[in-house]
């Protein structure tokens, strides 16, 4: 029996996603993922009230304050990774340049930290306090300013110094307040993204060229938000990971749980038995199940998750041996 468990426990089936997702942090310390296509939206857990957050490529999220922070948002926890760099967090950005590299202000400067090193530099005078948040867009910063302008700002090739420096122009009207800025794509069947803003739990469109600005959708249900970060997907809504079908709570340290890594856009998991009860459910953090408390046989699961602007379900099989 135990050479045929360990055959069979590698079957899977494909599921999850390569499109972009889209993170906030409030003014509760909640760090949310949301689709601005849906304006549905989940809780990745409560942490400290950060400035602003970035993630980076390889899928790190940092949050700032008077220092940087790596958060987990599986185990729902985060570490300091950097000595105090700001005294007076005032408005603060941060953005990921690149796996190793956070960008983030100081009044009217900008400053960056490698994450090999944990060396702060000077990158150049901005001449504008930010707002809470920057993003890059083809290619170039994007930043909210303290006096709700849209700042434009080049880069040389290397990242090592700033280039050119744009005011665009004010965004919205006099109550206009955003403090997220972010980019992903502009509706589920474009291959196109485009700048976006939040403004409180209000999401925006806005237009690089103009600092024009339209209305998309409100956030239920949220705090306001301080910040917003992107992981860029290799596309628009595909498939992409695998969910296991098979596991084998023994005891023996090998397949002992049920144990999906990537949730990325899943909003609920649940796994039921033959008589339509619920045995285990999972909304969010480490979706691990032991499967101790129930009996060998078939189980059936069932995934509620965000494909590009639509909310789906998705239901299959789990083969428990013990």
């Amino acid at each position: 029996m135990r050479v045929f468990i360990s055959c069979i426990s590698v079957l899977f089936s494909f599921f999850g996603f390569a499109q972009d997702r889209v993170f906030s942090c409030g003014n509760n310390g909640e760090i949310i993922e949301f689709n601005n296509q849906t304006c549905s939206a989940r809780s990745l857990g409560v942490y400290d009230v950060f400035g602003d957050i970035a993630v980076t490529q390889n899928g790190e999220i940092y949050g700032i304050i008077d220092r940087l922070y790596r958060i987990d948002t599986i185990s729902q926890i985060s570490v300091a990774i950097s000595p105090v760099l700001i005294s007076n967090i005032g408005g603060l950005g941060l953005l990921a340049l690149d796996n190793n590299t956070l960008l983030y202000d100081k009044s009217d400067s900008l400053f960056l930290y490698d994450l090999t090193t944990n060396i702060e530099s000077l990158l150049g005078v901005v001449g504008y306090g930010t707002n809470g948040d920057f993003a890059m867009f083809e290619g170039l910063i994007y930043m909210i300013s303290n006096n709700n302008e849209l700042i434009r700002i080049e880069l040389d090739s290397s990242n090592t110094s700033i280039q050119t420096i744009t005011n665009i122009g004010v965004l919205g009207n006099i109550s206009f307040n955003p403090y997220g800025i972010f980019t992903t794509y502009i509706n589920c069947t474009s291959s196109l993204r485009r700048l976006f803003l939040i403004d409180g739990k209000t999401i925006y469109s806005v237009n690089e060229t103009n600092a024009q600005v339209e209305e998309i959708c409100t956030l239920q249900n949220q705090e306001i938000s301080f910040g917003a970060a992107t992981l860029y997907g290799s596309d628009n809504g595909s498939f992409t990971g695998i969910i296991p079908n098979v596991f084998t709570p023994n005891g023996d340290g090998v397949n002992d749980e049920y144990r999906i890594d990537s949730t990325d856009n899943i909003s609920l998991f649940q796994i039921i038995n033959r008589w339509g009860n619920v045995v285990y459910s999972w909304s969010s953090g480490v979706l691990n199940w032991d499967g101790k408390d129930v009996s060998e046989g078939v189980y059936f699961y069932r995934i509620q998750y965000i494909s590009c602007s639509e909310e789906l379900t998705k239901t299959g099989h789990i083969t428990l041996l013990k």
